[in-house]
């Protein structure tokens, strides 16, 4: 699977769960049950799934805070729990950054998908 079919994948699902939540009241019965479900199927599959949990801090306004010493050239995300995928605006408002926190296992893995990619964009 490349790097590009991964991203598809990923998009695919944050849509389909956002839809899927974006229907229910955070303080209903049915979207606690919804949370803690997937926490659930995530401990007793044990290793047929992974949870990498993501959180976004893209539109905060970072780059914009001045504690007296100026504004920030570049901001990072500082090291969170394992197994956590950060997104931040990239320097200057271009792109995004994406900070991985991963297990040993899980890094490699993840590095030689991304060796991948990189080989069959060509």
């Amino acid at each position: 699977m490349g790097f590009t079919c991964l991203l598809d994948l990923l998009h695919d699902s944050i849509k389909e769960t956002v839809d899927n939540l974006g229907k229910l009241s955070s303080k209903s019965e049915e979207f606690q049950t919804f949370v803690f479900n997937s926490f659930v199927k995530s401990e007793t599959y044990d290793e047929l799934v992974s949870v990498f949990p993501f959180t976004s801090w893209c539109k905060f306004p970072f780059y914009e805070v001045d504690f007296g010493l100026g504004r920030p050239v570049w901001v990072a995300s500082s090291a969170g729990p394992a197994s956590m995928v950060t997104l931040l605006d990239g320097q200057g408002g271009c792109g995004v950054d994406a900070y991985a926190n991963l297990e040993i296992e899980d890094m490699q893995r993840f590095e030689r998908l991304l060796d991948m990619s990189l080989w069959s964009s060509e």
